[in-house]
């Protein structure tokens, strides 16, 4: 796969992005200190999410379909009972602007997925 290189060069700008963005406009004073900590908190909860995603692939890669099946199904059923929780937890025990890191939630996890589809076709390629 040759691409490699350039694809996680790709995840780390877009990443990085992600992280970068809510902390100029926490800088400039365009959000309060509320919604900074919500939106990171958000693109947080999800990038574990996209790291288990990948640990899962990588642990049924190369494998038999049934094990590569349970690794990716088992591990999409595993990533979001995971993620469920933690959203709960947070929402319960911690003072949050509640639209913004649902938001942030919804945009970064269609955002990883997004980059976890790409990778798996790169990776089948």
């Amino acid at each position: 796969m040759k691409s490699a290189p350039r694809f996680f060069l790709f995840i780390l700008l877009l990443l990085s992005l992600c992280f970068f963005c809510p902390f100029v406009l926490y800088i400039t004073r365009n959000i309060d200190k509320l919604t900074f900590l919500s939106i990171i908190l958000g693109a947080g909860i999800t990038f574990i999410n996209f790291l288990l995603g990948i640990w899962f692939f990588k642990i049924g890669v190369n494998r038999s379909h049934s094990i590569f099946l349970i690794s990716i199904l088992g591990g999409i059923v595993i990533r979001l009972f995971l993620t469920l929780t933690a959203v709960l937890l947070c929402l319960l025990f911690l003072e949050l602007n509640r639209l913004s890191f649902i938001f942030s939630i919804f945009i970064f996890y269609f955002l990883h997925l997004i980059i976890e589809i790409i990778y798996l076709n790169l990776r089948k390629n």
